[in-house]
């Protein structure tokens, strides 16, 4: 057991060491790693999430706070190495853990071939070991997941007999996920339905109200210790959970990211995410919601997983945006049914297996290198030199790689500012949170409706810098 804990961490630290220098998705700078350098050294970009009304709790920056805390007491932050390196790392053991916990439910599901048989097809997942390192919120939902999964009780014999100090371990890591990625309601909601109704089914009405008990007893101190965390760090009374649920799902909000279809999840989001072992997952997945397993195997927790995963993903596609990573705390589960069709897996498809090992490889240590290389270089800028990201906004990390207070200040005094108008500056894309969307420009639209005009416009021959961003009624849209 420990040997295997001792791998998945030497496998995602490797991993770590190669996603650090590549690019994915802005949300694993933007939404965790920038505002705990903002917390620690002063200066750094807030998104719209974390002003105005914000939406976002701290509780999962403050994870790397005390990283950026240790090298800023050292005097050690000079080093860009060492300030990129560490976050990377913590995630790494964070996910470790995570996939450990997953690992020790397989081995009391199916047995030990089948965990065993797992591990390998987990860490040749492409998408997983090329996500599970980066800062992500999801990632760290994701194994507070499994961690929760590992002492929930699954079927109704745990239901009836699972200690309360186990069953507590359980809803104080759901709890934490729920701060982390409020959206996680979805998956706990199913789990205490289920296991509710199981009690009262199989064990008479006195142990769901003990459950019931629990539940509340643990989760009413870590909602307010997040409040509180929140409250404190905002220096206003707010419940981002709430807020969260409010702007992105009754004012639809994220749909300004992107609109995708209902099926898109189940027709391109799980494929991605299985890859090659996609035609083996789904018919997993329907063996184990029909109960269909191997006769080892405790067939009432696989069948609890595999509706979970439905209730979830079939829940997330009523959203209008979706992302790959939406689904991240179900990529084990997927992975798990896969396993059960190990032996009938063709040779071809094994072969596929390892011919993703050095695809995975590029992706991960070379695939979108550029965006992370420029925060290095723009970091040795001598303190006047100003630069602007003409690009899709959040193209590349912030603060959190170029470390350059000098480009975050202002042209024309030293008070601290953001992104926005320091010397360093970038297109912004704030969605339409008090205006019509449908008549709403953001900074990229204007560019890249006109570059040429945008670029006249902001940069007149008598100007300081930084421009002012630029106005609608400066810039009309060219007729079709």
């Amino acid at each position: 057991m420990q040997d295997m804990l001792g791998a998945l961490v030497a496998v995602h630290v490797l991993c770590a060491f190669a996603t650090r220098r590549t690019f994915f998705q802005p949300d694993e700078y933007w939404q965790s790693l920038e505002i705990a350098h903002r917390i620690v050294f002063g200066y750094g970009y807030r998104t719209w999430e974390w002003i105005g009304t914000p939406i976002r709790s701290i509780a999962h920056p403050a994870l790397f706070v005390p990283w950026y805390a240790l090298l800023k007491w050292t005097g050690m932050d000079s080093s860009l190495t060492l300030l990129t390196i560490g976050p990377p790392i913590q995630q790494a053991l964070i996910s470790a853990v995570g996939d450990w916990y997953a690992y020790r439910l397989i081995l009391r599901i199916g047995g030990q071939r089948v965990a065993q048989c797992w591990a390998v097809l987990h860490l040749l997942s492409f998408y997983w070991v090329y996500t599970a390192t980066r800062t992500f919120a999801n990632t760290t939902e994701a194994a507070l997941c499994s961690i929760t999964l590992y002492f929930w009780p699954l079927s109704p014999v745990l239901v009836t007999h699972t200690p309360m100090r186990t069953f507590r371990c359980a809803l104080l890591a759901a709890f934490c996920a729920v701060l982390i990625r409020p959206t996680s309601l979805v998956l706990f909601a199913f789990l205490g339905l289920h296991t509710l109704y199981m009690a009262w089914r199989h064990a008479g009405v006195k142990r769901a109200c003990i459950l019931l008990a629990n539940a509340l007893a643990v989760g009413l101190p870590v909602l307010a210790s997040g409040v509180a965390l929140d409250t404190l760090y905002y220096g206003q009374r707010i419940v981002t959970p709430y807020l969260f649920v409010r702007e992105n799902l009754f004012k639809n909000l994220a749909v300004f990211y992107g609109r995708h279809p209902w099926h898109w999840y189940f027709t391109q989001g799980i494929p991605v995410l299985t890859t090659v072992l996609f035609p083996w997952s789904m018919i997993g997945w329907y063996k184990s919601l029909s109960g269909n397993v191997h006769p080892k195997w405790d067939a009432a927790s696989l069948c609890t997983l595999a509706w979970l995963s439905l209730w979830t993903t079939c829940l997330y596609s009523f959203l209008s945006h979706k992302e790959l990573r939406f689904l991240q705390p179900l990529v084990p589960w997927f992975t798990l049914f896969a396993a059960n069709a190990w032996r009938a897996l063709p040779k071809l498809v094994r072969g596929l297996l390892l011919i993703q090992l050095p695809l995975l490889v590029y992706a991960a240590a070379f695939h979108c290198t550029g965006q992370v290389q420029v925060m290095a270089y723009l970091h040795m800028l001598p303190p006047k030199q100003t630069v602007g990201f003409l690009m899709p906004c959040h193209s590349t990390p912030w603060q959190s790689h170029m470390h350059a207070r000098h480009l975050e200040m202002s042209e024309f005094d030293e008070e601290l500012i953001s992104g926005d108008t320091g010397r360093a500056w970038f297109l912004t894309c704030h969605p339409p949170r008090r205006t019509n969307a449908r008549t709403y420009w953001d900074q990229t639209d204007f560019f890249y409706e006109d570059p040429v005009r945008y670029m006249k416009s902001r940069f007149p021959d008598q100007y300081h810098m930084p421009p002012p961003p630029m106005k609608a009624r400066h810039f009309r849209r060219r007729t079709q």
